[in-house]
């Protein structure tokens, strides 16, 4: 039933993962920061292909960050300077714009395939990328670890681990930067947000601290027919919401009758939901974060972890 094989996508190694009997694929670049380029679920005997992924052209640079796994931090570090333990730290400067370090340090580097395997019930590609704290802005060594799973069952999970592996104490925040496309536009789109409640950002789209409260997009909305996206547009980091051990998020396009659900293990600490819509309004980025933006700066989320110690972290994704 299941297959994992190999082609050239942009001059990188691409891995497929395939269901033969329903066509559900996963796609992966593990030279390229390990990001999923093509993602396609199944739901009722149709195959829908739901990542809005990076082309050809847009490698390399995927200046979106198009699915890039977003580590030791999503989002902007303010002008890339931090404290943490009472120490000073420069982060490279990546976001001339807003002079900000944004998204992390693994967006472009290679992973190694550390496993690939064929069950009965699902096709798993296993990546790791070791760092050994080379850079001064961030001298704190870890290995990150990313298992990516095509089940039967027609779902897509990600599990992702991180070890600090050096001498002290480790700032860290994971997150993963998909952009969802259905087939149609997202202004035709209705959305169920995981949370009522955003951070209210600044000029350098960092957060205030400030929560605020955001009308409709509730599940309760949604079922007396509202939740439409048309013209809303969306930067806006949610914490919290109604779920105890998980956040969901769904999108739904009535045309296509499909809702594509997004769910994020709270009790690891994803507790944080970034929502953006691009101007050309084909996708939408649904972003699952353990904190928010500015993380070594303001705290909001931010996971310490102790020499030796792990962190773990779950994502899926599936249709209905």
């Amino acid at each position: 039933m299941f297959s994992i094989h190999t082609d050239t996508f942009a001059g990188y190694t691409r891995y497929l993962l395939k269901n033969e009997q329903t066509n559900e694929t996963i796609a992966v670049l593990p030279e390229y920061g390990g990001l999923i380029q093509e993602l396609v679920l199944s739901l009722n005997d149709h195959a829908y292909s739901i990542i809005d992924g990076v082309t050809e052209e847009d490698l390399p640079g995927n200046m979106w960050y198009k699915s890039s796994l977003l580590f030791p931090f999503p989002g902007r570090i303010k002008d890339g300077i931090y404290t943490f333990d009472g120490k000073a730290y420069q982060l490279p400067i990546n976001e001339l714009m807003r002079k900000s370090a944004l998204h992390g340090l693994v967006a472009d580097k290679s992973f190694q395939i550390i496993r690939t395997d064929i069950k009965n019930d699902r096709a798993i590609l296993e990546l790791a990328y070791t760092y050994t704290g080379q850079l001064t802005g961030y001298p704190f060594p870890y290995t990150l670890t990313v298992k990516y799973t095509l089940l039967s069952n027609h779902v897509f999970r990600m599990d992702i681990r991180v070890q600090n592996t050096g001498p002290t104490n480790m700032p860290m925040g994971f997150g993963w930067h998909p952009y969802f496309k259905t087939g149609s536009r997202v202004d035709q789109l209705r959305i169920i947000l995981p949370s009522k409640k955003y951070y209210e950002l600044d000029a350098f789209v960092v957060p205030t601290g400030k929560i605020k409260q955001m009308q409709g997009f509730t599940a309760a909305a949604f079922q007396k027919g509202g939740n439409q996206i048309a013209g809303k547009q969306f930067d806006h980091g949610f914490t919290g919401g109604q779920y105890k051990g998980s956040a969901k998020t769904l999108l739904h396009d009535e045309l296509q009758n499909l809702t594509i659900c997004l769910t994020q293990s709270r009790h690891h600490g994803f507790n944080y939901t970034q929502v953006f819509t691009p101007s050309h309004r084909n996708s939408i980025a649904i972003e699952p974060q353990t904190c928010m933006a500015n993380v070594f700066n303001n705290e909001i989320g931010l996971l310490v972890l102790e020499p030796g110690r792990e962190w773990i972290g779950d994502v899926a994704v599936h249709l209905q």
